[in-house]
């Protein structure tokens, strides 16, 4: 699918303009080649009322609804005629949709990018610039890690499951036991890894862990290889996906990352380590 460029803004609260203080709320995308504009806003306010003395949550979900009704009426005319007339340009555009809401909302600069999907990319603006500012730590995968690789296991054959042992892997700076891992000489320990996270700052987390546990342990000499089987999100964004991937694939020994979707690729590669076992 072709990229084609796409403009955005942030849609931030700012109660009092002159203190310089704001959150961010919401994200507008507006792509002239999918003739696709949308707004999407986070109309919960705890993070709002937790930050800013004297906040006005009903007053807040009101001025929300008419800035996000004026941007769904401009939406629904998009398929009926130019969104922009003239040389009126998108940022110009944007002030004179956003309702007078006493000044309490503002708009960033227009930003640009390229997408072939620009449903796709607006969730990945949203997750970036509203989501991360609520924080994570506490998230949980949809799916756990062991939910992944029974998935998985149920496409092995006998001949690779009976090799199929738990192992504890320790050096002076880590100790991590494996329920799954197969012995070639040395152990190649399978690690299932759940992606399967709303939001893309607990994907990151988890692969870093990762390759930090991969850093304490890549001293014992009894550890040939780690092998990711990776749970992919359900919904959510892909290049978020992506990056965590990028940032496991950073593990300092001898590894592979392997897509839960692929079977085959699993299997032939336990089929190769223990094709040559040694008890």
């Amino acid at each position: 699918m072709n990229q084609h460029p796409y403009a955005y803004v942030v849609l931030r609260y700012s109660p009092d303009p002159g203190a310089g203080e704001s959150l961010n709320v919401g994200v507008v995308l507006y792509a002239q080649r999918f003739a696709f504009l949308r707004i999407k806003c986070d109309s919960r306010y705890e993070r709002l009322s937790n930050a800013f003395a004297g906040f006005d949550g009903p007053s807040f979900r009101r001025a929300l609804a008419n800035i996000i009704e004026a941007f769904r009426h401009a939406e629904r005319r998009l398929s009926d005629r130019p969104l922009f007339e003239g040389d009126r340009p998108f940022g110009e555009w944007l002030t004179a949709v956003l309702p007078d809401s006493g000044a309490s909302f503002e708009l960033s600069g227009v930003r640009h990018g390229i997408t072939a999907d620009p449903a796709q990319e607006i969730e990945y603006l949203f997750d970036r610039a509203v989501e991360s500012q609520r924080g994570h730590s506490t998230e949980t995968p949809r799916r756990s890690d062991e939910q992944v690789w029974r998935a998985v296991a149920q496409s092995l054959p006998e001949s690779v499951k009976r090799h199929i042992t738990s192992r504890t892997i320790s050096t002076v700076a880590a100790k991590a036991e494996f329920e799954h891992a197969v012995k070639n000489g040395r152990w190649h320990v399978i690690q299932p890894v759940s992606m399967d996270f709303k939001h893309s700052d607990a994907m990151q987390r988890k692969a870093s862990e990762l390759v930090g546990l991969a850093v304490g342990l890549s001293a014992a000499e009894e550890l040939g290889s780690m092998i990711y089987v990776v749970g992919r999100p359900h919904r959510g964004n892909s290049k978020a996906y992506d990056r965590a991937l990028a940032l496991l694939d950073q593990t300092p020994i001898e590894h592979q990352i392997i897509d839960e979707a692929d079977n085959a690729g699993l299997e032939k590669h336990l089929l190769s380590l223990v094709a040559e076992h040694q008890d």
